[in-house]
């Protein structure tokens, strides 16, 4: 969300919706292909290409039933948490569709807890090199055959609205947000 809000026009869309409304395809304004996902899924866990709306029919029957197994958790987490009212309003059994952004893969931002931050309450020291990548990664330049004649402007707004990953971990070290 924070990309989508630095650079808008160059992020994927991605919308919220809900799987269990009588008909959840009419929520979702992307064109075929697209990918759908529970919003509380791990490692690609009921991910879905869709190609088309036999596709979509098919593939959120399994999302609806088996989104429980990370969603009712959650949900049960979720009565004692103040959410940051800044969020868009959805609950635990909800799900994301999202436009295709690389060669028909999907990509995700994984490890948050596991490979590369907390473990057991405990910020790990592997840290400091998942951040050194990820600003290094991060701080590349667009293609400009791909973008255009404004990948200049481009890369300056993600570097500046990028930031150092490790400057807020060390900051904050609970996993809350």
């Amino acid at each position: 969300m924070e990309q989508q809000r630095v650079i808008p026009a160059y992020i994927p869309h991605f919308l919220i919706f809900d799987p269990f409304t009588d008909d959840p395809l009419k929520q979702i304004e992307l064109d075929f292909p697209f990918w759908i996902k529970p919003l509380l899924s791990y490692s690609g866990y009921l991910g879905f290409r869709i190609e088309n709306k036999n596709d979509f029919i098919r593939h959120i029957q399994i999302i609806r039933d088996n989104i429980d197994r990370y969603a009712r958790p959650y949900a049960d987490l979720l009565q004692y948490a103040n959410p940051d009212s800044s969020l868009p309003k959805c609950t635990a059994h909800h799900c994301i569709a999202e436009e295709i952004i690389s060669s028909g893969r999907q990509c995700t931002v994984e490890g948050y807890a596991y490979q590369n931050h907390y473990m057991g309450g405990c910020l790990l020291g592997d840290n400091l090199s998942w951040a050194s990548t990820m600003f290094a990664r991060n701080s590349k330049p667009p293609d400009p055959e791909v973008i255009g004649e404004r990948w200049r402007e481009l890369w300056m707004q993600r570097l500046e609205g990028s930031g150092l990953w490790l400057e807020k971990w060390l900051h904050h070290q609970q996993r809350d947000e």
